[in-house]
């Protein structure tokens, strides 16, 4: 009998390799997990919101395993979505899944660290998508002091926009990221503007730039390898 603390909703879950951020390239196992508690204008998945599926951490247990077998695997990734925005905790899943002995890495819109703080310890490497609304602001900035908190290998990921930054707000940022000893930050321009060569994008890259580099230590431009290349598969 299944129970209901042990059912996600899911979207997907297939094997390929990791099309951005700081481990770009990687062999990966992906679990897509539906629903999301932003909507942000960005979203690249945006059939992530439709639940596909509501399975049991058995039935993504045996497909993660026989996808680990098929291929070689250096990461499974807790994708969506937003992986956090469950009805369900993560940590039955979680210690199934850590079984396998394959890094675990999550990639999380940030902005629900009550649920971040449950899971935390069985992640390897954690991508935290910066969003600057004030709104959600300072979760983020929760969500930055659990990975200090609990010593893990964590990086920053903003999405570039034609949005119209204010100096003031990038500063302020900047000083946060100071004081949260943040020391990896990559920029990822939004994938439509970047093909479309959108002047303002390139404005709005090199003011994140200017203003983190004086209290960032690595800063990494990296767009999307999966929207260009991953066209021929």
């Amino acid at each position: 009998m299944i129970k209901k603390n042990d059912l996600f909703q899911i979207n997907e879950i297939f094997f390929s390799y990791q099309g951005e951020g700081k481990y770009i390239g990687e062999p990966t196992i992906f679990i897509r997990f539906a629903g999301c508690n932003l909507r942000c204008l960005y979203c690249d998945t945006k059939s992530s919101l439709k639940i596909k599926k509501m399975v049991n951490s058995d039935y993504i247990y045996k497909k993660i395993l026989f996808l680990s077998k098929k291929y070689f695997v250096k990461y499974i990734s807790f994708t969506g979505g937003e992986p956090l925005f469950q009805q369900n905790d993560l940590d039955v899943l979680v210690k199934k899944i850590k079984n396998l002995k394959i890094k675990l890495y999550l990639e999380t819109n940030s902005t629900i660290p009550e649920k971040l703080s449950k899971v935390i310890k069985y992640f390897d490497t954690i991508c935290l998508n910066f969003k600057s609304e004030n709104k959600i602001i300072k979760n983020i900035f929760d969500s930055i002091e659990l990975c200090r908190e609990y010593k893990k290998r964590y990086f920053i990921k903003i999405v570039v926009t034609d949005t119209k930054y204010k100096i003031r707000d990038l500063s302020k940022i900047a000083k946060e990221f100071l004081k949260k000893k943040v020391d990896y930050v990559i920029l990822q321009p939004e994938s439509f503007l970047y093909k479309n060569r959108d002047k303002c994008l390139f404005k709005n890259i090199s003011l994140w730039y200017k203003y983190l580099s004086k209290n960032v230590k690595t800063i990494n431009i990296v767009p999307q390898l999966h929207r260009f290349v991953w066209k021929i598969k």
